[in-house]
């Protein structure tokens, strides 16, 4: 019979388990610190930049709007209401400026279901920015497919990203 004085023991000194016990602690306080700051880089960095333009993107609940914004621009406010805004900036020698563009996209879920988003341009004093409405279940994940296309520019910047959302 093969015998490996490690395999054949059964109790753990407490000097071993103290040393384990602590090489625990500081693994998870590790790996919570390291998940804990890309999630929170994730959800800072809602921005593409192609050239010299940054597309700035959001996605939330329209219950997130206070009654008078969504009113004055007509979106729903509804635990099953999303809203996407979409804003483009052009960066110039004096920092960066506004721009009109052309927005397209569409979300889908996880059954592959499609649904085109229909974005109108909202202009106020120095900012461009666009809105679209969606619906969504609770705790649905969404894959919103942007394309985005300035008027100076011939090639679209395509924006990708994922978001779950939670019925208010």
């Amino acid at each position: 019979m093969f015998k490996h004085p490690n395999l054949l023991k059964t109790h753990i000194t407490s000097q071993e388990y103290s040393v384990s016990s602590k090489f625990l602690q500081v693994f998870t306080i590790t790996t919570l610190m390291l998940f804990g700051s890309l999630n929170t880089y994730a959800e800072e960095n809602n921005s593409k930049t192609q050239g010299d333009y940054t597309v700035h993107y959001s996605a939330f609940p329209s219950t997130f709007l206070k009654p008078e914004i969504a009113k004055r621009y007509s979106i729903p406010r509804s635990g099953t209401t999303g809203v996407i805004n979409i804003s483009v900036q052009q960066k110039q020698s004096t920092g960066s400026q506004a721009v009109s563009a052309k927005v397209a996209g569409s979300a889908v879920n996880l059954l592959q279901q499609k649904n085109s988003l229909a974005f109108s341009e909202v202009k106020e004093q120095n900012a461009i920015y666009y809105l679209a409405t969606f619906p969504y279940s609770n705790e649905e994940i969404l894959h919103f497919n942007i394309s985005v296309t300035t008027n100076e520019s011939t090639s679209p910047i395509s924006v990708k990203f994922t978001k779950k959302f939670y019925k208010d």
